[in-house]
């Protein structure tokens, strides 16, 4: 059942960051490398620059897996709002406050983001994350979470219809753009998050929250608008991502 909560209290959790990323894998250091198999990994390492093989393509991530995290998210990005905004990083850091890995992943190339119809092909950019998601389960044995705002919370959603996530956030985006057939297949525990003044965008989080059948949620940030760029209002998203993505954080046995 759908459940609208303009007051979703998560209490925050207050753990130490884990420190900078090594020489060459800070912002803008170094170029993307493809992460090789191996049997201990570079996955230690606090954070780097990495390229994410999906078909011919190598998609520019930034990879941060802290010593024990129990999962990996994914905050997936089109066009105009890449890996290396300061707004999609401290959401990133406040998820690895909570323990989580993440990867910061740019859904098109350089030359993709020039095409004017590239940012709206939904089933390209949902197979993309549905192949990252499977390679990153590979490399590292975590499972993986998606998180997508503006277009590719469709992508998310449709990534998430192939079972390929264990939870996923859609961030005042446009999760209606999976089409009614992928959100019925969809299984994966699913938390829309909203600002209350962004009308048109909550209404059709609402219709895509309704042809779900599976657990979800609607949270609505009380005075945020789209961007959610109001004082406090992207701490709150990060709070409530947080929460969801380690309430359904598989059980490791």
């Amino acid at each position: 059942m759908l459940r609208d909560d303009y007051r979703y209290d998560i209490p925050p959790v207050d753990e130490p960051a884990w420190g900078a990323p090594p020489a060459g894998l800070g912002p803008g250091g170094g170029r993307p490398v493809t992460v090789p198999v191996t049997a201990e990994g570079p996955w230690e390492r606090p954070g780097g620059e990495v390229a994410v093989p999906v078909g011919p393509a190598r998609l520019a991530g930034r990879l941060v897996l802290p010593p024990g995290a129990g999962s990996l998210v994914v905050l997936a990005h089109g066009s105009g709002c890449s890996r290396h905004s300061p707004r999609n990083r401290r959401l990133a850091a406040a998820l690895g406050r909570a323990g989580l890995a993440t990867l910061l992943l740019d859904l098109l190339t350089s030359g993709e983001e020039r095409l004017p119809d590239a940012l709206f092909d939904i089933p390209l950019l949902a197979g993309r994350l549905g192949e990252t998601a499977r390679w990153l389960g590979r490399e590292t044995g975590l499972p993986v979470g998606l998180l997508g705002a503006g277009t590719t919370a469709g992508a998310v959603l449709e990534a998430a219809a192939g079972g390929d996530a264990h939870a996923v956030v859609c961030c005042g985006g446009r999760p209606d753009l999976a089409g009614p057939a992928a959100l019925a297949r969809v299984r994966t525990p699913t938390l829309f998050v909203v600002g209350a003044l962004d009308a048109r965008v909550l209404g059709l989080n609402r219709l895509a929250a309704g042809r779900l059948r599976c657990e979800h949620r609607l949270a609505v940030v009380p005075g945020a608008t789209r961007l959610f760029t109001e004082p406090g209002a992207l701490d709150a998203v990060a709070r409530l991502a947080a929460g969801w993505f380690t309430a359904h954080r598989p059980v490791r046995v």
